[in-house]
């Protein structure tokens, strides 16, 4: 799994409660990293902030798709923003949770949509 998210507080917070459910979990703080952690490993879920410096997360999540043609992961959106649940649905995103994050809610998305990937 991995986190992305420019907060390093939000980033430990979410590694935490990931781990605590004994997902294994990679952190990277901005879009570039997503990608370049994406493409170096075998990653099945993603959990991105959306509004990031030098890239925003919906604009992450389209390259990501881009890059992968069979077996894409999933990826979950967080964001305060308004608009945050159509921002990730445009840029392809299987899920949202609005932040701040509760664990429950994300960890109920994050198996939505994996029973829906299948």
């Amino acid at each position: 799994m991995l986190v992305v998210d420019d907060d390093p507080v939000q980033r430990a917070s979410l590694e935490m409660l990931l781990t605590a459910r004994g997902a294994i979990v990679h952190t990277v703080p901005d879009g570039f990293g997503a990608i370049e952690a994406y493409l170096a490993t075998s990653i099945d879920v993603i959990v991105m902030d959306l509004r990031m410096p030098d890239m925003w997360g919906d604009e992450a999540c389209e390259a990501i798709r881009m890059f992968t043609e069979s077996a894409q992961p999933v990826v979950v959106g967080c964001s305060s923003l308004a608009n945050g649940p159509e921002r990730a649905r445009r840029a392809g995103m299987d899920g949202y949770v609005g932040k701040p994050v509760a664990g429950d809610c994300l960890i109920d998305e994050i198996v939505r949509c994996l029973h829906r990937a299948r």
